[in-house]
Parts: structure tokens; sequence; C-alpha cells
């Protein structure tokens, strides 16, 4: 049985499109921590048994649902590299191939932020674009 943080981890990892630290930082007290040590305790969270059996369990539930797996997923970006290589077509290739690289963990989108303590919630479109920017009191 997982605990509340280890739920909340799982969850804000999906929300996260798979960024453990991020999921890591909201699920736990991570406000003083290095950005290494962050990243050592979400991997080892990943690893830890029933969160990795939890995060299987919804992987397998999206995939049933919608019928697409992330293995198709992935063949799929590839397959539109190539295309769009083979067309002389290098933007949409190396986006196709950034897009593989994010979905498969490869890359960390960081964010800093200096000034106020006032937190600032961004939300990222699925498109990339960035959306309403807003003040929390």
């Amino acid at each position: 049985m997982l605990t509340p943080k280890q739920e909340r981890f799982v969850l804000e990892y999906g929300r996260f499109d798979g960024d453990a630290s991020k999921a890591y930082r909201a699920a736990y007290d991570a406000g003083g921590m290095k950005a290494e040590t962050v990243h050592k305790r979400a991997s080892e969270l990943l690893q830890h048994g029933e969160v990795a059996g939890r995060l299987a369990s919804i992987r397998a539930k999206v995939e049933a649902k919608t019928n697409y797996t992330l293995e198709q997923h992935l063949e799929r970006l590839a397959q539109l590299s190539e295309s769009a290589e083979q067309a002389g077509q290098y933007g949409p290739s190396v986006k196709a191939e950034e897009l593989r690289g994010k979905v498969s963990g490869f890359y960390v989108e960081r964010v800093e932020h200096s000034g106020s303590d006032v937190p600032v919630v961004v939300t990222f479109k699925v498109d990339g674009s960035v959306g309403g920017n807003r003040e929390e009191v």
C-alpha cells in the first residue's frame, strides 16, 4: 500500500509527463534540497516496488482506454521523424526526435525563478504553448 505522499508522487508523475523530479517536489517537502538530491530521491521512488507497480497499473489503464501503447507512440514519432528527414524537412524531424526523447525521459525541463516569494502558476498546454500565468496568494 502506498503512503499518501507516494500516491501523490505517482499522480504528479503523470501530470508532469514523467518528470520524476517535478513530481517529487510536488509530493514531498523538497524546498531546501539540492536538485541532485531531489533527482536521486525521485529515481529511488521510481524503483520502489509498490510505486513502480502503481505507475504500471495507471499506464495499463490509459493504454486500455486509448488502445495506444507507449511503444506505439514512440514508433509513430520515429516514423514521422524519418519521413520528415527524407523529405528534407529537418525542423519537423528534429521536433519528432525531441518528443521521443521527452516521452522516454531523456530531457528534463527546468524553470528557474528568482525574485519575490509569491508563487506563480504556469500552465503548459499539450501544443507546447504557455497559458494563463496567474499569481496565487
